[in-house]
């Protein structure tokens, strides 16, 4: 057999008495950037908008949960004469007229009673 006294240039090495190019190993690219034609290009930062789970809203960028509204309830005449009647049968009760708490309180529901029969916040089944 004889000798190959043939040296190959710098970037190829020897296969089978032919000297053949060494394909360049891949390039990690870093964070942020993407590899096109053996080259890494740096990705122009974009702003991703995160979407809110379900149940709630997007306020100035930041997720907020919707709250219910409430109904305001009006006050019946009923309501407003009953909390009148408990603030005088008290004071009444300070001064001697009922036994304890419980019968003034009894009392002024009975008188609300008397006066709003068809009440519905002191009517009971």
């Amino acid at each position: 057999m004889a000798k190959l006294s043939k040296r190959c240039p710098k970037g190829s090495r020897r296969v089978k008495k032919n000297c053949r190019k060494i394909k360049s190993k891949s390039v990690k690219c870093p964070k942020g950037s993407r590899k096109i034609k053996n080259k890494c290009i740096k990705l122009k930062k974009t702003k991703t908008t995160k979407k809110c789970p379900k149940g709630s809203r997007k306020i100035k960028n930041k997720c907020v949960k919707k709250k219910s509204r409430s109904r305001t309830k009006k006050k019946t005449p009923c309501q407003i004469y009953l909390q009148e009647k408990i603030g005088i049968n008290m004071r009444e009760w300070k001064q001697g007229r009922y036994k304890s708490q419980k019968q003034a309180l009894a009392v002024s529901y009975k008188q609300t009673k008397s006066r709003y029969p068809r009440c519905r916040s002191i009517r009971r089944n």
